[in-house]
């Protein structure tokens, strides 16, 4: 089976825990793994890109293809904005929105 080489410096995956790692060691990593650093860091991006700075702050995880999102929004709309947005992205089979709504005091 082949290996794929990445450094999780800046990982949001749960398994990859730096603390894990010894500074500067790389880890091996295999291509699912790959993959879901891959599609979390690829949701993300497209958090980033919608206009919706309040969806920056959502932490995303990838397992197998499936998204799981947590964190806090303002609104129902912007935890549905964020679930559609993390559905629509290629490679995405499934999203767990457990995105909280707490409105700004």
């Amino acid at each position: 089976m082949p290996q794929s080489l990445l450094l999780p410096k800046s990982s949001h995956h749960p398994a990859l825990a730096v603390e894990d790692l010894v500074e500067d060691e790389p880890r091996w990593l295999d291509r699912h793994e790959v993959f879901d650093e891959l599609l979390s860091r690829v949701v993300v991006s497209r958090f980033a890109e919608s206009g919706y700075w309040h969806l920056r702050q959502i932490q995303v995880f990838a397992v197998n293809g499936r998204i799981s999102l947590r964190g806090c929004l303002p609104t129902y709309y912007l935890k549905q904005v964020a679930q559609e947005t993390a559905a629509a992205t290629p490679g995405v089979s499934r999203v767990d929105n457990r995105v909280c709504v707490k409105k700004d005091t």
